[in-house]
């Protein structure tokens, strides 16, 4: 079975925090090529969502890209599992909740 197709990624905040989506991505080769920011901090209770080929316009069908939640003066968050890109993938849905240092993020969809 091949990896789970994305086009967007959204997080929900359930934590005692700020945080912000950022994508990583990676080449062929698997090794990576960055991780962008989607700019757009939040707090507890909202919910924002990061379109990958907005963000990263460089970004073919087909690559690797990984999920992480910015923790601002906290441990960042990646989410375990790869994913590859296509414009035509879901909208994955995740949820971290926690606090700074102890946060825990967990896949919806």
């Amino acid at each position: 079975m091949g990896l789970r197709k994305v086009k967007s990624f959204t997080l929900t905040n359930q934590g005692g925090f700020v945080c912000d989506i950022h994508c990583i991505y990676y080449n062929d080769e698997g090794h990576k090529q960055g991780d962008v920011p989607n700019h757009d901090n939040f707090p507890l209770g909202q919910t924002r969502t990061m379109d990958l080929k907005k963000k990263i316009p460089s970004l073919e069908a087909g690559e690797m890209v990984q999920m992480k939640a910015w923790v601002e003066a906290g441990k960042d968050n990646t989410f375990g599992q790869m994913f590859q890109y296509d414009p035509n993938g879901d909208d994955l849905k995740f949820v971290i909740s926690g606090t700074t240092l102890d946060n825990h993020m967990g896949l919806e969809n």
